[in-house]
């Protein structure tokens, strides 16, 4: 069984970190066409010749190598949307099944989809099946008419990078972790202003790990504050990334809007306990109480209690340790979602 899968540039965002993960554990023959460069994205005509070039070479990999479903990776935006239907096409000009997995999935940009009708029956008509982040996200498209197979996947973690076995963290010394892109959707200046009031507490940290477009502004925030005990890492990987998961005791991430985020799926299976927005797939799984709590809203005073009141008891923080770090080795290390999708593209194989 062949399979074609196109996905972003290396060094472009999560999806591309995914494919890069599940890749060595594939058993399928599986090959990755990689569209995109981060290079010259500012100017619109070396976008325009790069869109040719990589449908040029998807064409060429259509016409020479057997494929039998090509996987199309998009997000619900306008520009994502329009560039990636281009591949559905040319994948259906030379017959193949085509699954279109959606990944981010913004409300914003949500109603670009909804105004055109033209555009959801062209999808509708030309993908096979579709794979999203959450039952949400495909209760959505059923209510836009989407009639093909709708299957649920998740993010993963890196059976490599997991801890082999639990081990609880129990130090006099609190600390509290963000990991993540730093940009404003995804809450990081919420939490600045809540530990700002947890500062009297003297055995407490907050690690921020990660960069992006508000990394500058973030530093001069938490420079003008003041503010004692804030520790900004910067973008980890390897072994340091590991080692702020192992130190660290709970994990913080009030975003705004998500798909499946790979960052809280990598805290729980280092055992740690979440508190979180209810973002995109996290509202499929997360049990209240027992792998953390979902923030109701992202007022600083509301997430500093919820971080006071999980950190104060050790009973339940090991509880859910315990909990978190089990249930991801069950249901979100690489083998099994790769498990899954090999399933989905058996079942595909097998359509008339």
């Amino acid at each position: 069984m062949k399979i074609l899968i196109t996905v972003p540039h290396r060094r472009i965002g999560g999806i591309a970190n995914y494919f890069e993960v599940i890749k060595k554990y594939f058993r399928s023959d599986v090959e990755y066409i990689y569209r995109g460069s981060v290079k010259y994205n500012n100017y619109k005509i070396f976008v325009f010749i790069r869109l040719i070039k990589d449908y040029a070479i998807f064409v060429q990999k259509l016409f020479y190598r057997e494929n039998k479903i090509i996987l199309i990776n998009t997000s619900i935006n306008k520009n994502s949307i329009i560039r990636d239907l281009i591949y559905v096409f040319l994948s259906k000009l030379f017959f193949k099944r085509v699954i279109l997995f959606i990944h981010g999935w913004n409300e914003k940009d949500e109603g670009f989809l909804k105004k055109n009708r033209g555009l959801r029956v062209s999808i509708m008509k030309t993908c096979n099946a579709f794979l999203v982040l959450s039952n949400t996200f495909k209760n959505k498209l059923k209510c836009y008419g989407f009639k093909s197979p709708i299957y649920i996947t998740t993010t993963v973690v890196d059976d490599e990078f997991a801890p082999k076995e639990f081990k609880f963290h129990k130090t006099n010394e609190k600390r509290i972790l963000f990991l993540s892109r730093i940009e404003k959707e995804k809450g990081i200046f919420e939490l600045i202003d809540a530990f700002k009031l947890l500062n009297k507490y003297q055995n407490f940290k907050l690690v921020i790990a990660g960069d992006g477009t508000k990394y500058d502004e973030l530093r001069r925030v938490v420079l003008e504050s003041c503010t004692r005990n804030i520790i900004i890492k910067g973008h980890i990987i390897g072994s340091e990334k590991k080692r702020v998961f192992e130190d660290c005791d709970i994990y913080v991430f009030p975003s705004y809007h998500e798909g499946m985020p790979t960052t809280v799926l990598e805290a729980m299976s280092w055992g740690l306990p979440i508190i979180t927005s209810p973002v995109g797939g996290l509202n499929d799984f997360f049990v209240e109480g027992k792998m953390g709590y979902f923030l109701e809203n992202r007022e600083p005073k509301y997430i500093a209690e919820k971080i006071l009141s999980l950190l104060n008891n050790q009973e339940l923080l090991e509880s859910i340790s315990r909990y978190n770090f089990y249930f991801a080795k069950e249901h979100f290390y690489a083998t099994k979602v790769v498990d899954r999708l090999e399933n989905i593209f058996k079942e595909m194989q097998c359509l008339h």
